[in-house]
């Protein structure tokens, strides 16, 4: 994060709107991929902190970003709600309805497929399906309910 704050400062500095103008090019290009995020519809610019749906932006809290961040930066992996609090809150599991409350604001602001609920065991975006999961609110294609298992 310091790499990036001395970037910023130095272009704010300097009155230039293009920070990567500071750095080679092939450096520059390895820097932008991982400045912007992208799963589907969705892109997550970590520069200046901008969520897009559709290229329109998407208004998020921090702890809306800082979550949707985790989870794309860690595409595949299923996270429980106390991982997510002690890695994207940084503090020790006290509300089990934290981070459902979270999930369900982002599901409304980007769509319900992106963010996936692995029942049992924690959350997940996984990387394959890039939300390709009409009206699935979140479970993958070949979800079934409990009652449909026993």
């Amino acid at each position: 994060m310091l790499f990036r704050s001395v970037l910023v400062d130095d272009v704010i500095r300097q009155g230039q709107e293009d920070p990567l103008h500071l750095i080679p090019a092939k450096a520059a290009k390895s820097l932008a991929a991982s400045l912007i995020l992208h799963h589907g519809s969705v892109k997550l610019d970590r520069l200046t902190r901008v969520c897009r749906l559709d290229g329109r932006p998407r208004h998020l809290t921090g702890k809306e970003y800082r979550l949707l961040e985790f989870l794309l930066l860690h595409r595949s992996e299923v996270w429980s709600r106390d991982e997510l609090i002690r890695h994207v809150w940084q503090r020790e599991p006290s509300s089990i309805n934290l981070i459902a409350v979270h999930i369900v604001s982002l599901r409304k602001k980007l769509g319900y497929g992106i963010l996936r609920t692995v029942y049992g065991q924690g959350y997940t975006i996984d990387h394959e399906n890039n939300n390709q999961w009409p009206g699935a609110r979140g479970r993958s294609p070949d979800h079934r309910s409990r009652k449909a298992q026993l």
